[in-house]
């Protein structure tokens, strides 16, 4: 991650003005349904904490203006205590998604308890509002989705600030704090990342962390890699990229077998196209572990595509981090 080295840091203020330049979300009609996972279902709690070593970085501490690239939901409720940056980008394709942070971002700075987050993101994003049922809301993206999340940052021995009230206390204090800002852009689309690399170069912004997670699980296979070569990110920037889908070869074959069986066909007569749309087209280990800057990112084949059985994200494969008890054995067998 760069040198370690202690200096005064740069000068670094939330960017509120960011809200001015996105585009506007007031004239789309929001359609909850249109929403597909609006809480994050990777397995990133422990990155989230390990990538605060970013702070001691002489890189980050000369960085001006220090801002976080997220995409999603990013599990920002939880991970708002390990996000140092002063601003927070939210990007997405999905003008809905957009909408959905929006909303998230506001109750979490207005509510006064989780319960109080929970009535009013329901207030918001229930089909019938005048109703005063919150059933579907509560079903499908609380008890459901939500729950889930908050179990994993849980086992992974961190509070969750949706699941804590004390730890609510505190997320609710930094998201009043932060510009949080969402920011509809499509992370393929060149033109869209050049604008807002441009609006970020002119508010002396620097992204030291991104979080891309289950990115790659989305792209479009008819566009290009991500187009991110214009943001002003620090050189060692980490950047978070853990997948929904942890599905090895081994086990991906041994699927497709048992499918075959019940189809009584032989497997190997399962055409390409059969084979992504049962199991997707990536193969990623769910804990894939930070990567460190752009070129670390895109030299492991993170901005690309994956078609197939390809495994082009080869990172994933050769990176884990590792929890203090594992010790120097375990370090040295990873490294070999």
């Amino acid at each position: 991650m760069g040198g370690l080295e202690y200096l005064d840091f740069a000068p670094s203020l939330p960017l509120h003005g960011l809200e001015r330049q996105a585009r506007s979300l007031i004239d789309t009609p929001f359609e909850p349904q249109m929403v597909g996972f609006p809480y994050a279902n990777d397995e990133s709690a422990t990155y989230w904490e390990q990538a605060m070593s970013r702070i001691k970085t002489a890189e980050y501490q000369a960085a001006t203006n220090r801002t976080a690239l997220l995409v999603g939901e990013s599990s920002l409720a939880a991970a708002l205590p390990y996000i140092t940056e002063n601003t927070i980008v939210l990007v997405d394709a999905n003008v809905h998604s957009c909408i959905y942070m929006q909303h998230y971002v506001d109750c979490l700075r207005t509510a006064p308890t989780i319960d109080g987050w929970r009535r009013q993101m329901a207030t918001v994003l229930d089909r019938d509002p005048g109703s005063g049922k919150t059933g579907l809301y509560q079903e499908k993206f609380i008890t459901l989705m939500l729950k889930r999340q908050i179990k994993q940052w849980h086992e992974a021995g961190l509070q969750h600030a949706l699941g804590d009230e004390e730890a609510y206390q505190f997320s609710s204090q930094l998201a009043r704090q932060k510009a949080i800002v969402p920011w509809h852009a499509d992370l393929q689309d060149p033109a869209d990342m050049q604008r807002l690399a441009g609006v970020l170069k002119a508010q002396q912004a620097t992204i030291t962390m991104a979080n891309l997670t289950n990115v790659v699980d989305h792209l479009k296979t008819t566009e290009g890699p991500l187009a991110l070569e214009d943001l002003p990110m620090t050189e060692h920037a980490p950047i978070l990229a853990t997948s929904m889908a942890a599905v090895p070869r081994d086990v991906a074959r041994l699927i497709k077998e048992i499918k075959a069986q019940k189809k009584r066909q032989d497997p190997s007569s399962q055409d390409a196209q059969e084979h992504e749309e049962l199991f997707g087209s990536t193969y990623l280990a769910g804990a894939t572990g930070p990567f460190f800057g752009l070129r670390n990112f895109v030299e492991e084949g993170g901005s690309q595509v994956i078609r197939g059985n390809e495994r082009l994200f080869y990172g994933v494969f050769r990176r884990r981090y590792l929890i203090a008890a594992e010790g120097k054995e375990q370090t040295q067998e990873d490294a070999a």
